[in-house]
């Protein structure tokens, strides 16, 4: 390390004419009298030095790293006795009794055992967001049934609902998903144990519209990466969608009518709670608010889509159910050079 020192332009010292070389080397030594010198080598069994090890002496708060050849120096240590720690990442640290005299150098030769040890675990799990689930906490990610039914969005859809979780993108006009960086084709949708392809309607516009309705379903589960083999090749995310339960008793019946469609939901059971059904039916008349409302171009789009579910309890383990899922989409467009009509269906 080189020290300067700044002397007086009338200094004793200048006068008496003293080279400036001794000058320095004279307040140096006076800076450092008394003090001792601790130099060592930190090398491992093998003989191999050890760079990057911490060296302290742990009662003067001193602390210094070896370098590439495994050497390390304190400069000034007051006389006394001292413990001197040496620590480094895969080694067994070791603690030594250092006593430094006045005025002396102190070296020290060290050698440290090599150590295995566990590394904590890194557990990578996925990211789970709850739909339509009652909020009691199990869930830092929650929609509930109320939210989902009452959040502004066309066509009460639980796809636009999903946009609301974190990691999820979508556009304005289309339903299809983009999590955590991927396409709609990346994520598998299912819905009671079966996979669903392109569940949407007014797939000329990009799919602007869920297939499923809202009402008919129970709950969903989005999955964000880290889901096991059996999802597939999938890659982006599983939205795993369960149809609604039968009530505790009898029948019931619901009739919605919002701006964009008109539904019709029945639901019960039979035979003590063994058997269950649902029927599901929704239609839209985005081409009758279009008519109404001058729509452009004579654009004229109609869909609908039927959900019936028919299970019953064979065994306490056992259930059969079959499970029927149908929407067709009719798009036609009057202009001035004819009429173009394009149809989807999907079963």
């Amino acid at each position: 390390m080189k020290e300067s020192i700044l002397l007086p332009t009338e200094s004793p010292l200048r006068r008496i004419g003293l080279p400036l070389a001794f000058l320095l080397s004279l307040a140096t030594a006076q800076r450092v009298e008394g003090q001792g010198r601790v130099t060592g080598v930190v090398r491992d069994e093998a003989g191999t030095p050890v760079a990057g090890a911490q060296v302290q002496v742990l009662e003067r708060r001193l602390r210094t790293l070896t370098e590439a050849d495994g050497t390390f120096a304190f400069q000034a240590v007051p006389p006394g006795n001292y413990t001197l720690r040496v620590a480094q990442i895969g080694y067994q640290f070791g603690e030594f009794e250092l006593a430094v005299a006045d005025s002396s150098t102190q070296e020290l030769f060290v050698t440290l055992s090599s150590i295995r040890f566990r590394l904590a675990d890194v557990v990578v799990t996925p990211g789970r967001f709850g739909v339509m689930e009652s909020s009691d906490g199990t869930s830092r990610q929650a929609l509930t049934r109320e939210e989902m039914e009452t959040m502004p969005q066309l066509g009460e859809d639980v796809f636009r609902g999903m946009r609301r979780l974190p990691g999820v993108a979508s556009d304005d006009i289309s339903t299809r998903l983009n999590p955590r960086g991927g396409t709609d084709q990346e994520l598998l949708v299912m819905f009671d144990g079966l996979e669903l392809y392109e569940p949407y309607h007014l797939k000329d516009f990009d799919g602007a519209l869920g297939l499923i309705d809202v009402n008919s379903i129970g709950g969903a589960e989005l999955t964000t990466g880290g889901f096991s083999v059996e999802h597939g090749d999938k890659l982006a995310g599983v939205l795993d969608m369960t149809s609604r339960l039968a009530p505790v008793s009898g029948t019931r019946t619901t009739v919605g009518l919002s701006f964009t469609n008109a539904s019709l939901m029945n639901r019960g059971s039979f035979d003590a709670g063994n058997g269950q059904w649902l029927f599901a039916a929704r239609r839209g008349y985005l081409d009758i608010v279009l008519g109404l409302t001058g729509g452009d171009d004579g654009l004229s789009p109609k869909y609908y889509d039927i959900f019936g579910k028919v299970q019953y309890l064979v065994h306490r383990n056992h259930r059969v159910s079959v499970n029927v899922l149908h929407g067709d989409d009719d798009l036609s467009i009057d202009e001035d050079d004819g009429v173009l009509e394009t149809g989807w269906k999907s079963s």
